[in-house]
């Protein structure tokens, strides 16, 4: 395993750890937050310049507010980001969509365009 896909899966296993948190949401935010610096921090180190400017792309689609409850949609997309620069690394083309649009559709229009846009990162 080359080191740049062996931190991306460590930082991958990572947000699987985020995610079963069962702290307040907004200890899981923080921790999310803090993750996803992190992620950022990684790709800049390793010179991952291109993975780096999509993530932060991504990144800045992401914000949360008071009685918000897409936090797990909004994980699970950036862990899509995560998956789609791991399947660069690869170059292998993924078979399905990492998230169904139609397990979002007729939903609001905020998360059927999260569930796109991750979709877009995945593929």
């Amino acid at each position: 395993m080359n080191h740049k896909r062996e931190m991306l899966e460590q930082l991958r296993v990572s947000v699987s750890a985020i995610e079963s948190y069962s702290e307040s949401e907004s200890g899981m935010r923080e921790q999310f937050v803090a993750w996803m610096r992190q992620v950022s921090s990684a790709l800049e180190a390793a010179d991952m310049i291109q993975e780096l400017e999509v993530w932060n792309q991504a990144r800045n689609s992401v914000s949360f507010s008071a009685g918000d409850t897409s936090m797990a949609i909004q994980m699970s997309n950036m862990k899509g980001v995560l998956l789609g620069i791991l399947e660069g690394l690869e170059g292998v083309e993924p078979s399905d969509e990492l998230l169904p649009i139609e397990i979002v559709q007729d939903t609001r229009g905020y998360i059927e365009n999260m569930a796109r846009q991750a979709n877009g990162c995945y593929r």
